[in-house]
Protein backbone atom coordinates (compact mmCIF):
# COMPACT_ATOMS: atom_id res chain seq x y z
CA UNK A 1 0.00 0.00 0.00
CA UNK A 2 1.37 3.16 -1.34
CA UNK A 3 0.25 5.83 1.18
CA UNK A 4 1.31 9.78 1.29
CA UNK A 5 0.32 13.05 2.76
CA UNK A 6 0.16 15.95 0.68
CA UNK A 7 0.84 19.33 1.68
CA UNK A 8 -2.17 20.65 -0.59
CA UNK A 9 -4.24 19.75 -3.06
CA UNK A 10 -6.22 22.28 -5.24
CA UNK A 11 -9.25 21.72 -7.36
CA UNK A 12 -8.76 23.18 -10.65
CA UNK A 13 -11.17 23.47 -13.16
CA UNK A 14 -13.12 20.33 -14.92
CA UNK A 15 -12.35 18.60 -11.68
CA UNK A 16 -8.17 18.33 -11.97
CA UNK A 17 -5.84 18.69 -9.51
CA UNK A 18 -2.64 20.55 -8.48
CA UNK A 19 -0.92 18.73 -6.09
CA UNK A 20 1.66 21.62 -4.02
CA UNK A 21 4.40 20.54 -2.08
CA UNK A 22 5.97 23.15 0.49
CA UNK A 23 9.34 23.08 0.84
CA UNK A 24 11.88 25.21 3.04
CA UNK A 25 15.48 23.98 1.56
CA UNK A 26 16.75 23.65 -1.70
CA UNK A 27 14.27 22.52 -4.04
CA UNK A 28 14.52 19.11 -6.39
CA UNK A 29 15.38 19.86 -9.96
CA UNK A 30 12.90 19.10 -12.84
CA UNK A 31 15.45 16.61 -14.23
CA UNK A 32 15.68 14.75 -10.64
CA UNK A 33 12.09 14.58 -10.66
CA UNK A 34 12.04 13.80 -14.50
CA UNK A 35 14.37 11.11 -13.69
CA UNK A 36 12.73 9.52 -10.78
CA UNK A 37 15.60 10.82 -7.89
CA UNK A 38 12.36 12.71 -6.48
CA UNK A 39 9.30 11.18 -7.04
CA UNK A 40 7.03 12.09 -4.49
CA UNK A 41 5.00 14.59 -6.22
CA UNK A 42 4.68 11.98 -9.06
CA UNK A 43 3.56 9.30 -6.77
CA UNK A 44 1.42 11.66 -4.56
CA UNK A 45 -0.39 12.31 -8.45
CA UNK A 46 -0.76 8.28 -8.70
CA UNK A 47 -2.54 8.19 -5.73
CA UNK A 48 -5.04 11.40 -6.41
CA UNK A 49 -5.63 9.39 -9.68
CA UNK A 50 -6.55 6.45 -8.14
CA UNK A 51 -8.91 8.25 -6.00
CA UNK A 52 -6.54 7.41 -2.80
CA UNK A 53 -6.68 10.67 -1.12
CA UNK A 54 -9.82 10.88 1.64
CA UNK A 55 -12.61 12.75 0.51
CA UNK A 56 -10.90 13.06 -2.84
CA UNK A 57 -12.36 11.28 -5.85
CA UNK A 58 -10.40 9.57 -8.86
CA UNK A 59 -8.84 13.35 -10.57
CA UNK A 60 -6.41 13.92 -13.19
CA UNK A 61 -3.47 15.62 -12.24
CA UNK A 62 -3.15 19.13 -14.30
CA UNK A 63 -0.12 20.51 -11.81
CA UNK A 64 2.79 19.00 -9.65
CA UNK A 65 4.70 22.48 -8.02
CA UNK A 66 6.73 22.95 -5.47
CA UNK A 67 6.05 25.77 -3.20
CA UNK A 68 9.79 27.13 -1.63
CA UNK A 69 8.49 28.82 1.56
CA UNK A 70 10.95 31.02 3.19
CA UNK A 71 10.66 34.05 6.08
CA UNK A 72 12.94 36.43 3.80
CA UNK A 73 11.37 38.93 1.75
CA UNK A 74 8.11 38.08 -0.71
CA UNK A 75 8.14 34.95 1.72
CA UNK A 76 7.91 32.19 -1.22
CA UNK A 77 7.39 31.18 -4.61
CA UNK A 78 6.40 28.59 -6.67
CA UNK A 79 7.18 26.45 -9.41
CA UNK A 80 6.14 23.06 -11.86
CA UNK A 81 8.44 20.14 -10.29
CA UNK A 82 8.55 19.34 -14.14
CA UNK A 83 8.32 20.18 -17.75
CA UNK A 84 6.82 16.67 -18.26
CA UNK A 85 2.83 16.16 -18.35
CA UNK A 86 2.09 15.32 -14.53
CA UNK A 87 -0.37 12.31 -15.87
CA UNK A 88 2.59 11.16 -17.61
CA UNK A 89 5.12 11.29 -14.57
CA UNK A 90 2.18 9.57 -12.27
CA UNK A 91 1.92 6.55 -14.64
CA UNK A 92 5.42 6.40 -15.11
CA UNK A 93 5.84 6.41 -11.32
CA UNK A 94 3.66 4.27 -10.56
CA UNK A 95 4.83 1.51 -12.85
CA UNK A 96 7.77 2.16 -11.33
CA UNK A 97 6.76 1.13 -8.07
CA UNK A 98 5.35 -1.88 -9.30
CA UNK A 99 8.32 -3.19 -10.92
CA UNK A 100 10.13 -2.32 -7.90
CA UNK A 101 8.34 -4.33 -5.51
CA UNK A 102 7.86 -6.96 -8.38
CA UNK A 103 12.01 -7.26 -8.20
CA UNK A 104 12.06 -7.11 -4.58
CA UNK A 105 9.23 -10.86 -4.27
CA UNK A 106 7.09 -9.22 -1.90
Amino acid sequence: TLTARADRIDVAGGGSVVICDYKTGKLPGQKHVEDFYAPQLSLEGAIAEGGGFEGLEKASVSGLVYVHVSGRDDGGEQCAAAQTSPAVLANEAIRRLRDLIARSGR
